[in-house]
C-alpha cells in the first residue's frame, strides 16, 4: 500500500468530493423518516393494488392507491433535497474527513463479507500498528481481563448477515492501547476481494465522513 499517496489524497479536495454522495448517511437522522414512509406507502400500495382492491370499491381502492404514490413522490423529493442539503454542508468542509487505512479481520469467506477495522487517529496509516490489534482480536483468550475479552468475542462473533448502513463499533480503548479503533462490516467484490488477499495483505482505504458512512476508496484513486 502506497502509504504517502493517501496522505496526498487526503489533502486533495478534488479526489474527496467524488465520494460526497457515498457520505450522506449517517450525518442527519431526519434522512430515516422519508425513507421509512416511503416502505410504508409501498407496502399501502401493494396491499391495495394486489390484495385490498378486490374486497374494496373500486373509487377507495383508487384514493388509496394514489394517495400512497403521492406521500411516496412527496417523500422521495424529501429525502432527495436533504441528500443534497448534506451534501453541500460537506462539500465546504471536505479537508475535514480523513482518509484512514481499514484492513480486514475476520468473516465470511464464501459470502465476502468481512468485520474489519480502522482508527481515524494518530496511526490511521500505521499499517505495523493496526496488524498489531489484528493480532490481539485474534489471539484475544491471551487477554487476562475477563470482561474485556468477553466484550472483544461479542464484537467479533461470527457474521451471519451484514447491514449495510451498519454504524462503526468502538473497541474498548483498553484494549487499543489507547486509539479510537472502531470495527464496520464491509461486502466486497470477487475482484476487490481477491486483490485484498493477494496485494494487500488485506488493507484498504477509506474516507471516513461519519460512523455510518466510510465508503472505500475506488481503486483508480489510490493504486499505482
Amino acid at each position: 500500500m502506497n502509504i504517502e499517496k493517501l496522505k496526498q489524497i487526503e489533502k486533495d479536495p478534488e479526489i474527496k468530493l467524488k465520494y460526497l454522495d457515498l457520505g450522506i448517511w449517517g450525518t442527519n437522522n431526519l434522512m430515516y423518516i422519508p425513507v421509512i414512509l416511503m416502505v410504508i406507502c409501498a407496502f399501502w400500495f401493494l396491499g391495495y393494488a394486489f390484495f385490498l382492491a378486490r374486497a374494496m370499491p373500486l373509487k377507495i381502492s383508487i384514493i388509496n392507491i394514489g394517495i400512497s404514490l403521492g406521500v411516496g413522490a412527496v417523500c422521495f423529493l424529501w429525502l432527495r433535497s436533504l441528500k443534497r442539503r448534506i451534501a453541500k454542508k460537506n462539500g465546504k468542509r471536505i479537508e475535514e474527513f480523513p482518509v484512514c487505512l481499514a484492513r480486514t479481520v475476520m468473516g465470511n469467506d464464501n459470502a465476502r463479507i468481512y468485520y474489519c477495522i480502522y482508527t481515524t487517529g494518530e496511526k490511521r496509516f500505521d499499517e505495523d500498528w493496526l496488524n498489531r490489534i489484528y493480532y490481539k482480536i485474534w489471539h484475544v483468550n491471551e487477554e487476562p481481563d475477563p470482561q474485556l475479552k468477553k466484550k472483544i468475542n461479542s464484537l467479533f462473533r461470527p457474521i451471519t448477515l451484514a447491514i449495510a448502513a451498519q454504524k462503526s463499533i468502538l473497541l474498548p480503548t483498553e484494549f487499543t492501547e489507547g486509539e479510537k479503533v472502531y470495527k464496520k462490516i464491509y461486502s466486497f467484490s470477487a475482484s476487490k476481494d481477491a486483490m485484498l488477499r493477494a496485494n494487500d495483505d488485506g488493507f484498504f482505504p477509506v474516507i471516513c465522513f461519519n460512523k455510518v458512512s466510510v465508503p472505500c476508496l475506488k481503486d483508480e484513486d489510490y493504486r499505482d
